[in-house]
């Protein structure tokens, strides 16, 4: 029910809905997916989890936090010293997306261009629920339409890929104050 104000929501109960929904969004283009293996789970990152859950936020803020991370990262020379082996330039996405592959919290989110993959692990690892709620029976799938997604993204994706962490901070700061 909290998801159904920001997503459209399709239970499915049998083997026949399954395959109603897989006929529908499986092949339509311009889709991206993302499973979740509990259906209760909120899109969080990784880090998000970590920061709410180790209580950091009584210590620092989340850009601090993640800025923390990653310096920890650039600092490693057998790291720096590999990705100019293999002429690779770092930078914070890609530290990002390293912290993310290697478990570390991460400001990432895997989604992917195929259902299959979001129906992988969206049942990988599910456990039928303990409980008398409802909704430890039900795994998520989320559906995005790429087009859908606001044009400015890649453009601030691409600044703070050029010019990692101050860049992503200054936006945040400039859409704050926006508000």
């Amino acid at each position: 029910q909290d998801k159904e104000g920001f997503f459209e929501t399709y239970a499915v109960k049998t083997p026949k809905d399954l395959e109603s929904f897989y006929s529908v969004f499986a092949n339509k283009e311009g889709l991206i997916y993302r499973g979740v293996n509990e259906a209760k789970f909120h899109i969080y990152t990784s880090a998000q989890r970590f920061w709410l859950t180790d209580n950091l936020k009584l210590q620092s803020s989340f850009t601090y936090f993640i800025g923390k991370l990653l310096n920890k990262l650039k600092s490693d020379n057998t790291i720096i010293e590999y990705l100019k082996s293999t002429d690779v330039a770092y930078n914070d996405v890609l530290g990002l997306a390293m912290l993310q592959h290697f478990g570390a919290p991460s400001t990432l989110i895997d989604f992917s261009l195929d259902l299959n993959c979001a129906l992988f692990f969206a049942f990988d690892g599910m456990k039928k629920g303990n409980s008398y709620n409802e909704i430890d029976d039900y795994v998520s799938i989320y559906v995005v339409n790429r087009k859908s997604l606001d044009n400015s993204l890649l453009p601030n994706l691409t600044e703070m890929y050029a010019h990692g962490m101050e860049t992503g901070t200054k936006m945040i700061e400039n859409i704050r104050a926006e508000k």
